[in-house]
């Protein structure tokens, strides 16, 4: 079972399990929690408003499972509540520092933070431009580090965004995503799921 115990099944696809034939683990926020890629081979570690601090404490299990795959999304949490670009930023390097050490056969996946819609009548600290402006800032500070430390940047921001906001087409309440977003999500990692490496 899922960390929360949630598992969000009309938002996964039906052959989630075929396609996550490659040994691989989820670290992230709601979103990764509410995502149901979970097998015996694939386990899922999404904690429902999960920061970057918080998957650092909880990081010795992960270890432990000696997964060939690391997938992680997370970020939009810190900037809801008010935590600048240059500590999420400072955080999300110890993280990664810390996997790249434990971790160095194990091949990581930093995926771009969503966008957000720029709303007023839910999630207000989290939709709006400000916001929006710095998860781009974000992803480029997180894909430049993934190049240089052998790591793979995947972008699910720029399939998420139009107008410069989230696709309302893909979004559950303008943080989280809806089925449709679980179901493009699923579409853009399925490569790197399916790959041997």
């Amino acid at each position: 079972a899922l960390i929360n115990n949630t598992c969000r099944t009309d938002y996964a696809p039906t052959d989630i399990t075929t396609m996550t034939k490659h040994s691989g683990v989820s670290l992230g926020f709601g979103n990764c929690a509410s995502w149901c890629i979970q097998d015996n081979n694939n386990k899922n570690r999404g904690i429902n408003s999960e920061q970057i601090l918080g998957i650092i404490d909880r990081l010795q299990p992960i270890f432990e499972l000696k997964k060939k795959k690391i997938f992680i999304e997370i970020g939009i949490n810190e900037l809801g509540n008010g935590v600048s670009k240059e500590e999420i930023l400072s955080n999300y390097n110890q993280l990664l520092d810390t996997l790249k050490k434990e971790c160095d056969s194990t091949q990581i996946y930093i995926q771009g933070i969503f966008p957000v819609e720029n709303r007023l009548d839910t999630y207000t600290s989290f939709c709006n431009a400000k916001v929006n402006k710095e998860i781009i800032e974000i992803n480029k500070e997180l894909k430049v580090y993934a190049a240089k430390n052998n790591m793979t940047f995947i972008d699910t921001h720029t399939k998420f965004v139009k107008n410069g906001q989230l696709n309302p087409n893909y979004s559950a309440d303008g943080v989280h995503l809806s089925g449709k977003g679980y179901l493009l999500w699923t579409e853009i990692l399925r490569p790197y799921l399916n790959d041997a490496n």
